[in-house]
């Protein structure tokens, strides 16, 4: 059960406002990110950030090229980052690039942090993970903005692996393509 500092941490994600600077720097370095779809963007971030916060540590991987755009942006504004990660998750959240795994099979790594992205973020967003009947924010997100290059996930093939993964009592990762 999730504690009274969880509940603050997760109430602190909630209400964080990203700053007008924030979405001016997103915007002028991602054109393809217009300001009408920042907004989207930032409550992607938003989402994100709640399901790091629930994985408790554990390695989770990032499904949207938009979110992680927006991410990649704040992390450069070092002082409001920082403040951020101490108010949501008591420590600084660092972010480790797919290609700098450094575990015996990085590949089984990313589908185990796809898995269990998925799962937080349809528990976030009140979708069965097992029977969902819609995308969570999180793997919607490259194809609401029309992120070029972006993830684009398919409910129905994602619901068909993750039965199969539940009758299998594993977590095998979803699957994917890219635009």
């Amino acid at each position: 059960m999730f504690g009274s500092k969880d509940r603050r941490r997760e109430q602190y994600i909630d209400s964080y406002r990203f700053g007008a600077a924030l979405e001016d720097r997103v915007r002028s370095e991602h054109h393809e990110i217009s300001g009408a779809d920042c907004i989207s963007v930032f409550e992607g971030l938003r989402h994100w950030f709640q399901v790091c916060r629930v994985a408790n540590h554990h390695f989770v991987a990032m499904p949207s090229i938009a979110v992680d755009a927006a991410w990649h942006e704040f992390i450069l504004c070092t002082r409001d980052y920082a403040a951020c990660c101490a108010g949501a998750f008591g420590r600084f959240l660092h972010h480790t690039p797919a290609g700098a795994l450094s575990t015996p099979d990085p590949v089984n790594t990313m589908r185990k942090g796809y898995a269990l992205t998925w799962h937080h973020a349809c528990v976030i967003d009140g979708v069965d993970p097992y029977t969902p009947d819609r995308l969570p924010l999180l793997f919607a997100i490259d194809d609401r903005v029309g992120m070029p290059g972006g993830f684009r996930y398919d409910v129905a093939e994602i619901a068909a692996e993750r039965s199969a993964a539940r009758r299998q009592s594993n977590q095998d990762g979803l699957p994917h393509s890219r635009r």
